[in-house]
């Protein structure tokens, strides 16, 4: 039977990445981000007086304009805009500026509004309105890339995210950081993911896969932030890994690949939504 990719990584991501457990980008490749290197990078954290907002970071994202910011939509389980605030400005989640949060609206939310039904697209995606605009001498927004996967294949990206340096700890993410992942063809990402299923799995248009050696994978902290060309142009938002864990040998776990959402692909939901919130 050939099965859809996501059955085996997204269907339960508000599980395998809650934000109560939320871990680091990981591997051999990661290092940390100079303050100023990517302006529009955002986290999510959850609302509170603390001055560690390490301890509540929940997702990280990307500004997209002056008061909006994109991330994935599983990021939002559990929580209400009013329990939410979003750090920028600052690779230390401890000194960034905090914006409270007015509303989101994600992807499965405009296709209702809009009246679209049964897209083939991957709906895990959302944008962050934020309660006032942000000044640029604080964040400045990110140019989105007009890349599809085809243009993209088999070039290596840059991919943002906080997270623990390391895995074991229980300590939250505090730092900004980054790795570089080069893009799989859409055969190859199919090929690892169906050899470790055992199974015939299939890519969604609107998703790609990436993979490095020596391995570096994304983990909950990462999910919603951006994968940049080489111009830092988004082309991309992290979702997660490929298979979950539950279905691999702990021999495998390395061999797992990274997903991520093509915003090419959601230019008109983006589009609409700056438009109208």
């Amino acid at each position: 039977m050939m099965r859809n990719l996501v059955h085996y990584c997204l269907q339960i991501l508000g599980l395998l990445f809650h934000f109560s457990i939320s871990e680091p980008l990981r591997g051999a490749n990661v290092i940390a981000v100079k303050e100023g290197e990517f302006p529009f990078a955002a986290a999510m954290i959850k609302k509170t007086d603390s001055s560690n907002a390490e301890q509540e970071e929940i997702c990280t994202g990307v500004l997209i304009s002056a008061r909006h910011v994109l991330t994935a939509a599983h990021c939002f389980e559990e929580l209400q805009p009013n329990d939410t605030q979003v750090v920028l400005g600052s690779v230390d989640l401890t000194i960034g500026t905090r914006y409270n949060v007015s509303k989101w609206i994600t992807y499965d939310e405009w296709e209702e509004i809009e009246g679209v039904r049964n897209s083939s697209h991957e709906k895990d995606v959302a944008i962050i309105v934020l309660s006032e605009n942000v000044d640029k001498k604080i964040a400045k927004p990110a140019e989105l890339s007009k890349k599809t996967r085809p243009k993209i294949c088999l070039r290596n990206l840059t991919v943002l995210g906080w997270g623990q340096t390391n895995p074991d700890s229980n300590e939250r993410p505090r730092y900004l950081h980054k790795a570089s992942l080069t893009v799989l063809t859409s055969e190859r990402c199919e090929q690892i993911v169906s050899g470790l299923m055992n199974e015939t799995i299939t890519l969604e248009d609107s998703l790609f896969c990436t993979k490095v050696e020596p391995f570096t994978g994304l983990v909950c902290g990462d999910s919603g932030g951006p994968i940049l060309t080489e111009k830092r142009k988004v082309v991309g938002i992290n979702i997660g890994i490929c298979p979950k864990q539950k279905y691999l040998l702990p021999h495998q776990i390395n061999d797992v690949v990274n997903i991520h959402a093509n915003v090419a692909y959601y230019k008109t939901f983006i589009k609409k939504v700056l438009e109208k919130f």
